[in-house]
């Protein structure tokens, strides 16, 4: 029973590597024929032109982020008006 468990393993673990080592080769295959079109594009003097960075649609937010006013000063607003002995962070 051990002797079929790991001739089965071995079978899985095989394939496995077999379809890992087929898809990797259909990967540079892909790649080698697009290098060669680029190639042929080239020698015919064609220039190739750089992607270009994507446009931002809105403006970046500043410090105040989208809700209004920084964090640390709503916190330190919020302690303004209690009196100074309750003013430190975790008294009750």
């Amino acid at each position: 029973m051990l002797e079929f468990l790991l001739l089965t393993l071995f079978a899985i673990v095989t394939c496995a590597s077999v379809l890992s080592l087929v898809d990797s080769a259909m990967g540079a295959g892909h790649a080698f024929v697009s290098l060669q079109r680029e190639r042929a594009l080239l020698r015919q003097g064609f220039v190739p032109m750089p992607e270009h960075a994507p446009a931002r649609l809105r403006r970046a937010l500043g410090k105040a982020g989208p809700h209004g006013a920084p964090r640390r000063l709503r916190v330190r607003a919020s302690f303004a008006n209690l009196p100074p002995a309750q003013r430190v962070r975790g008294a009750a």
